[in-house]
């Protein structure tokens, strides 16, 4: 493992991460990982300076990317909940103004006419599926 191929990257998102090259990686697999495992951080695999592939322990898989995912479901589920409760609040203050008028769906329906005419209308059910 040489200091070159070990070296932080310069813009990694949302962690710093060693780098080591795919060579790196076939002669050194078993160390690498101890390291990984000691310094409970993933490894950057870069193959002829591209990104290839981020290694990780199963561990910080499960703390990391697991519980982030059950975290992110959470807060979708509380947000769901938030903006329901708005709406709900919205339809009370709707239905409690004074300026309501209260139709039967006969009412309704008289302003509501239909102005085009079916051509499926007049048939069967058996001449529409068939």
């Amino acid at each position: 493992m040489s200091a070159a191929t070990a070296a932080k990257p310069m813009d990694l998102p949302l962690m710093d991460m060693e780098i080591h090259s795919v060579s790196d990686i076939k002669r050194s697999y078993s160390l690498i990982i101890k390291g990984m495992k000691t310094r409970k951080t993933p490894v950057f695999v870069m193959n002829r300076n591209t990104p290839e592939a981020v290694l990780m322990t199963y561990p910080f898989y499960k703390e990391v990317i697991v519980d982030l995912r059950n975290s992110i479901r959470s807060l979708l589920k509380e947000i769901e909940n938030m903006e329901d409760t708005a709406l709900y609040a919205q339809a009370e203050s709707r239905l409690k103004s004074e300026n309501l008028e209260w139709l039967t769906y006969d009412e309704f329906a008289q302003g509501h006419e239909k102005t085009e005419d079916n051509p499926y209308e007049q048939l069967s059910d058996e001449e529409l599926f068939d």
